[in-house]
């Protein structure tokens, strides 16, 4: 083998061994950093939505890939996170929030991505447990999450609602939200969440709105 090509080689090994490194922006008092819990939706058999244009992604397959960019960004900035799946499986609903509240998270975070019968359908939009005495915190916490997702990615905003999904309206133990960060039936937003460093800067969106909230939550 030619001397460049060696050099390569090594050089490829060691840029795919070196962890990526994100900086924590909004520090505003040092607290104890509690359990998050992230949730990729879908998995196995439950496919959820396929993105409308090549390379026609799966939800769930962006959904876990997502999640486990915001776990490990969190972890960087020392955040416990606790995982209802880390693979290609289906896990019952009924058993995501149990799992939330067995390792007593401090937040529930739901990642999804969206479809609509409309094509022109785009942007982001997050809906929060509505149904619980967290209500308020959950309100408060998609509210960071939306606006650092928004100011990070520029992706239109379709703001924060009321939502009752099962995994918001039973996880009464925590603030609860669930994202959805675009619309795979909108060729625009599907372009974008094609591109890996547009899942970077995403994720990176999602532990800093998460990391917003926990440096400001009065409970």
């Amino acid at each position: 083998m030619r001397w460049w090509l060696v050099l390569i080689v090594l050089f490829t090994s060691c840029a795919r061994q070196k962890p990526e490194r994100f900086s924590r922006e909004a520090i505003r008092r040092p607290k104890a950093l509690p359990i998050i819990i992230l949730d990729p939706g879908h998995g196995g058999a439950n496919d959820g939505t396929k993105m409308a244009m090549a390379p026609y992604i799966k939800e769930k397959t962006l959904a876990l890939d997502t999640a486990l960019k915001v776990r490990d960004i969190l972890e960087q900035w020392g955040y416990k996170v606790r995982m209802t799946r880390t693979r290609d499986v289906f896990i019952p609903l009924a058993e995501r929030v149990t799992f939330a509240k067995q390792h007593r998270g401090y937040a529930f975070i739901s990642i999804h991505f969206n479809h609509a019968p409309n094509k022109n359908a785009n942007g982001v939009e997050i809906f929060y447990s509505h149904k619980s005495n967290f209500t308020p915190s959950s309100k408060k916490l998609a509210k960071d999450v939306l606006d650092s997702i928004c100011k990070r990615t520029q992706a239109a905003s379709r703001g924060i609602h009321p939502g009752d999904y099962h995994v918001l309206r039973e996880n009464g133990a925590m603030p609860a939200i669930l994202v959805e960060g675009g619309f795979f039936s909108n060729v625009s937003d599907a372009k974008k969440l094609s591109n890996p460093q547009y899942i970077r800067t995403l994720a990176y969106s999602i532990a800093q709105g998460i990391d917003d909230f926990v440096q400001q939550d009065c409970r």
